[in-house]
């Protein structure tokens, strides 16, 4: 297993991708962002990013949708073994690992291998690590040391306190263990993100990532990356995971921004040397800023690549939507959420209906391709409040739809006022969901079911032949001049084939008589 490219021997920290990561298909951008903060401030960092090798540990067809496999299907002794492998070679001083919600017990068991086999101390860190410390470090834990919220800063002053001996209890942000107690020092500042130190893309393997795939705007082929030009969000929607961080990290949220010129710079590398088609702003609210989002689709259009990006329906107008589309963007997703006007007051969205619609149309008018993230299973949902998604899905006819089944996050307003379970207890019985072991946690009213029910909205989408005329083009262009043009070719080949044997046998279903 070689990707083909140096790595340090001797890192002062290395950092592990998870499985749960590898199916999204987009960059490891956090660990690209504390690798480069890292090394811009004297430290040797690396990923250890086993994506590429995914069918290693999943088996034929594993990228298809790992979210839907069982955990029986991972190779989750070998994805250990060779994890530890990597890690006897380079004998890294530090090991991190990022935890979300369902990556927990795979984490933790995986910081158990490595320091039975390695000589080294354990970092944890993201949303459930910085929620939950506790559960992270407690006595005999292999976890050393949680980074409670934005990482770059701490994780700075942790290599360089421990590494000369200095007293861990002066690191801002940070939980560990002394004397047998938990200590927790004081809470850090939200940092200055102006200008971060350029992405060290070289730090892993472009080439799988940039493979055109139907990732970054979702049913088009495109080869290109994930980015983000700022980070903070100024609403509080009841499901958001993101708020309950900021809490934990014990600061108040606010939006902050990197310079167009850090972002520039980035987006000039991938351009010039990794030689990307496309694009994907994934900041939660992209747009709040006009003249910021004026001045980038001014700088973007030189480039001449494809991009779209994240925001709210109540956060674009006219204006904008064109001046972004003349700039090259192809796609805005939105979260509609749902259609009726009582559920969105009780997740507190922040958004109407006819904001929805509004928004859409403009979208519509301007030839972008629109995405409308829809949610099922909010607390005290009817089957009216169903049919009032199903009225505004056909209004506002989005090009793509996600239908998610909502699953609340630990310490979210929606879990706390729902869900009567300890973090470990709810993660536990979250696996057991994800293998399909048990149904999903019920807070709607209605009896429907839940995946049939994300099935039949998903069918509202499409966009009209006008459409299917501007993809097709789009597609076209990308085959003449770009440098993956043979990827191109047998992707949308190959999604043609299946498309084309997947309609024959509707139509022949819808053909044949019912049998008994």
């Amino acid at each position: 297993m070689s990707n083909h490219r140096k790595i340090s021997a001797s890192p002062d920290i290395c950092f592990i991708t998870l499985p749960r990561n590898w199916a999204s298909g987009y960059l490891p951008y956090s660990y690209l962002v504390l690798t480069g903060y890292l090394e811009a401030h004297n430290f040797r960092a690396e990923i250890i990013d086993l994506a590429p090798y995914t069918k290693e540990f999943y088996g034929e067809h594993s990228l298809k949708n790992i979210y839907k496999k069982k955990k029986t299907d991972f190779d989750k002794d070998l994805y250990f073994k060779k994890i530890v492998d990597i890690l006897s070679v380079l004998k890294p001083k530090f090991v991190g690992i990022s935890v979300f919600t369902v990556d927990y017990f795979l984490s933790m068991e995986l910081a158990g291998r490595i320091k039975e086999k390695i000589d080294c101390k354990i970092v944890m860190g993201n949303v459930d690590a910085s929620i939950f410390p506790d559960d992270c470090i407690y006595e005999n834990s292999p976890v050393d040391f949680v980074v409670i919220g934005e990482g770059e800063e701490t994780l700075a002053e942790l290599l360089e306190t421990y590494l000369t001996g200095g007293d861990l209890k002066n690191v801002a942000g940070l939980y560990f263990m002394s004397g047998g107690k938990p200590i927790r020092t004081k809470a850090r500042e939200l940092m200055d993100i102006s200008n971060l130190p350029l992405l060290p893309f070289d730090k892993i393997d472009m080439k799988y990532y940039l493979k055109p795939r139907q990732v970054l705007l979702r049913n088009l082929v495109l080869s290109g990356v994930d980015l983000f030009t700022g980070r903070g969000c100024p609403y509080f929607c009841e499901f958001c995971g993101a708020n309950s961080i900021y809490k934990a990290q014990g600061v108040l949220k606010r939006v902050r921004y990197q310079s167009l010129d850090n972002v520039f710079a980035n987006i000039e590398i991938l351009v010039k040397k990794y030689r990307i088609d496309g694009l994907y702003i994934i900041d939660d609210t992209f747009t709040i800023s006009e003249n910021r989002v004026f001045e980038f689709c001014e700088r973007i259009k030189p480039f001449k690549i494809y991009w779209g990006a994240e925001t709210r329906v109540n956060l674009i107008n006219p204006k904008m939507v064109k001046i972004m589309k003349e700039s090259g963007c192809l796609q805005l997703d939105f979260g509609a959420e749902t259609g009726s006007p009582e559920m969105l007051r009780k997740i507190s969205k922040g958004v109407t209906v006819e904001q929805t619609i509004k928004a859409f149309k403009m979208c519509k008018e301007a030839g972008i391709r629109t995405l409308a993230n829809i949610l099922i299973n909010l607390p005290g949902e009817e089957e009216g409040h169903i049919e009032e998604t199903e009225n505004l899905l056909k209004k506002i006819k989005p090009t793509v739809i996600r239908a998610n089944i909502l699953k609340p996050f630990p310490a979210t307003p929606i879990f706390e006022k729902n869900i009567k379970m300890t973090h470990l207890e709810y993660i536990d019985k979250m696996e057991k969901i994800l293998d399909g072991d048990l149904p999903f946690f019920k807070l709607c009213k209605h009896n429907m079911d839940l995946n049939k029910l994300q099935e039949h909205l998903l069918s509202y989408a499409g966009g009209d032949f006008r459409q299917i005329f501007r993809d097709f083009k789009i597609s076209l262009r990308l085959i003449l001049r770009s440098p993956r043009r043979s990827a191109y070719l047998y992707k949308i080949f190959k999604i043609f084939v299946v498309k084309s044997i997947l309609a024959a046998r509707k139509i022949r279903t819808k053909l044949l008589p019912f049998s008994s």
